[in-house]
């Protein structure tokens, strides 16, 4: 009995061995997937890498005339909807979304979906 609990012990600890590998190759995320979303620990590094804060205040101007009057929700699918598909960075904010991706080992999408999460937050504080 105890040869079979010591097995039974050793295949546990080689799946968990395995299943860590399998989990350590899954893509990292900058946003948390709740609703509504926010950023994670990475987000965050990659927000501040960007100044993110400070882009989405100047940006926000711009744009707080076409989201006025509109639900959370809406402004939320705008801000994404304009980081992926409207908005043309200059060049240097375009390295730098290329250089965070790099140093972060994430994909671009998940650099713009930060943008996107601090606009959002911006745009949600000055017409609240």
């Amino acid at each position: 009995m105890g040869k079979e609990i010591q097995e039974i012990r050793q295949h546990i600890q080689e799946m968990r061995f395995d299943m860590k590998r399998l989990f350590g190759r899954l893509p990292k995320s900058t946003v948390a997937e709740n609703s509504p979303l926010r950023l994670t620990q990475l987000g965050d590094e990659v927000a501040e890498d960007l100044k993110a804060a400070a882009w989405a205040r100047a940006v926000a101007q711009d744009l707080q005339a076409e989201v006025t009057g509109s639900r959370p929700d809406q402004i939320h699918e705008f801000c994404f909807s304009y980081v992926h598909d409207k908005y043309q960075p200059d060049t240097d904010l375009e390295r730098a979304i290329s250089i965070a991706a790099y140093e972060k080992g994430i994909d671009k999408i998940e650099v713009l979906n930060v943008l996107a999460v601090v606009l959002r937050d911006q745009l949600l504080e000055q017409v609240a």
